[in-house]
């Protein structure tokens, strides 16, 4: 039996494909045709790939066949614009929607869904402590890629009301090295080459990704089936950060 990775070619994902292949075991991961395999390294060719989509219902059949348990790491991060919260609802909706009902068909035995801390909304009060219990109230201060992050995870809760064995992770803002001119390295990019003119006020939780993969692989062992675990590191100011 195998385990499948979606999004195994992103930042995170192909974190957790390095550290599963490092621990021997047998690893499928899904990618398109334009998909690029630079973060994985030496480990590219220990994985079996797939080419499909996961807002293409066909294609995740052969994917997941013979598949014991599953990361669903694939999502959209975007900025917010009119495009991008199309994608948000396309990709991080229906995507998810779809790897439910293709975890479903194929029986498999446990999946880790990787949502958000912005799936649990925001605090509007410093004293206020957001936690695994939060919920995301629908108002202008949430983000629309909280908001299909929510959604979402309404998804992975209607599979395990079918029967699916699943556990969410909600990551904070995951720090560590990626792709130049993606996630968190273009904001390490911009502070050093001065692109930043001004910090922001309030704060924020960063976590390294290796934490977060750790906090992946105990969720996949002992993590309770429909329960949600924040992965977050240091909580920082911007000025900090």
């Amino acid at each position: 039996m195998k385990t499948l990775v979606t999004g195994a070619t992103g930042f995170l994902g192909a974190a957790i494909t390095s550290r599963l292949i490092s621990e021997n075991v047998r690893v499928r991961a899904i990618r398109r045709e334009t998909s690029r395999m630079d973060l994985l390294g030496e480990f590219t060719d220990a994985v079996e790939w797939v080419q499909a989509d996961i807002l293409d219902p066909v294609s995740l059949e052969a994917a997941f066949d013979g598949i014991s348990t599953t990361y669903h790491c694939a999502a959209h991060i975007g900025f917010d614009g009119r495009r991008d919260v199309e994608k948000f609802s396309q990709v991080n909706v229906t995507g998810t929607g779809n790897v439910v009902d293709a975890a479903l068909s194929a029986g498999v035995n446990r999946l880790v869904h990787t949502s958000s801390i912005a799936a649990l909304g925001k605090s509007m009060i410093a004293s206020e402590c957001i936690d695994e219990t939060s919920e995301c109230r629908p108002s202008s201060i949430e983000s629309e890629y909280g908001k299909s992050k929510y959604r979402a995870e309404l998804e992975i809760q209607r599979g395990i009301a079918e029967g699916l064995d699943a556990v969410i992770v909600n990551p904070s803002i995951i720090m560590g090295c990626g792709r130049p001119g993606e996630n968190t390295m273009l904001l390490v990019e911009n502070i050093r080459s001065n692109g930043i003119p001004f910090v922001p006020s309030g704060a924020t939780n960063v976590v390294d990704v290796l934490d977060v993969v750790d906090g992946h692989l105990r969720a996949m062992e002992s993590g309770l089936t429909g329960e949600r675990y924040v992965l977050a590191g240091d909580n920082l100011s911007w000025k900090e950060v």
